[in-house]
């Protein structure tokens, strides 16, 4: 009986998702909460591009890119944070809400000093997405004197 039950309030909640077409605030905190075969209902961040090679930079030179992306989902893109591997890197992102269909920029900062040869840096950036965590990277390489 209790199986019954429990399989009686996941069809209403699919049912209900299916009707108002967005996510609740429980989905957001709790992707594993949502019915299978509801992933059309996220948004989606599709990058131009993922990774970004600088070249060769001198010791101490900062030089940015920006990142821009398009929100692919039928959901509002929410992005809740974007942190780097290291101090050097800084990004920074949109924090309103991306409509479904709209373009948004991260722009990542890196800062060569104290950096020498080869770099990879990696920016991991939280969203309502599915999976939650996307990541994007720079490179570079920095000649010392």
């Amino acid at each position: 009986m209790p199986f019954l039950l429990l399989l009686f309030m996941t069809s209403c909640k699919k049912e209900a998702a299916d009707k108002e077409g967005k996510l609740t605030v429980k989905d957001i905190k709790n992707p594993n909460s949502l019915i299978e075969g509801s992933d059309d209902l996220y948004p989606v961040m599709e990058f131009e591009e993922d990774h970004f090679d600088f070249g060769t930079l001198e010791a101490g030179e900062v030089v940015s890119h920006e990142f821009r992306f398009k929100n692919t989902g039928k959901a509002s893109l929410i992005i809740t944070s974007a942190n780097s591997s290291c101090g050097c890197t800084i990004p920074s992102y949109p924090r309103e809400p991306i409509a479904p269909g709209e373009e948004g920029v991260i722009k990542v900062e890196f800062d060569s000093g104290g950096k020498r040869n080869k770099v990879i840096k990696t920016v991991n950036i939280s969203a309502n997405t599915n999976p939650a965590i996307q990541k994007i990277s720079i490179e570079a390489f920095v000649k010392t004197n």
